[in-house]
């Protein structure tokens, strides 16, 4: 923002979730600022909540679906989780939840988690029946999603997942947390 104000011009901003720390930035430089994008309605509404004077516009994470869903005739016994290995993704919470229903449930030794994604060391841990990828392309995801039961997506923090738009056209359920952006799709 300080070179902004050199300009002498309006700039449009684009800001992806609603616990971005450049939130506040914007809501402090605004006098700068034409339009301020954002990605879901809660996003949008705490702009106005916090008296954001500028125009607010919401951008749409979308997909492009190829073709129908097949129907599924059986469970596959696979959950798989995609994203970034993060605090924001509780990827622990999903794998000490994971480790627990796999060592009291009857499924025990054909319940498998697969996480695609990479991140931090911290959150590679040696449970039975979780296999990493790290990072892979999105071929290789969706022929994962297609053998899988359902997406697990555990985040605190999200804008409008595309994990969650790809497996649901793909016909694959999500399990997630109910928070801004995901509750919307």
């Amino acid at each position: 923002f300080k070179i902004i104000i050199r300009l002498n011009k309006k700039i449009n901003v684009i800001t992806h979730n609603s616990m971005d720390p450049f939130n506040r930035m914007i809501l402090n430089n605004q006098r700068y600022i034409d339009k301020v994008f954002t990605i879901n309605k809660i996003h949008s509404d705490l702009f106005i909540k916090n008296k954001l004077k500028c125009k607010i516009l919401r951008y749409l994470n979308h997909i492009n679906i190829d073709k129908k869903c097949k129907e599924r005739k059986k469970f596959k016994n696979q959950l798989v989780f995609i994203g970034r290995l993060s605090n924001e993704k509780n990827i622990n919470l999903l794998l000490n939840a994971f480790d627990f229903i796999n060592k009291k449930s009857k499924l025990k030794d054909k319940l498998k988690l697969v996480i695609l994604g990479d991140g931090k060391g911290k959150f590679y841990k040696n449970i039975d029946n979780v296999k990493y990828y790290g990072k892979v392309d999105f071929e290789f995801v969706k022929l994962v999603l297609l053998n899988s039961d359902y997406l697990i997506l555990p985040s605190s923090v999200e804008g409008i997942p595309f994990t969650v738009l790809e497996s649901m056209s793909l016909g694959i359920p999500c399990i997630s947390t109910n928070i801004n952006g995901i509750n919307e799709v």
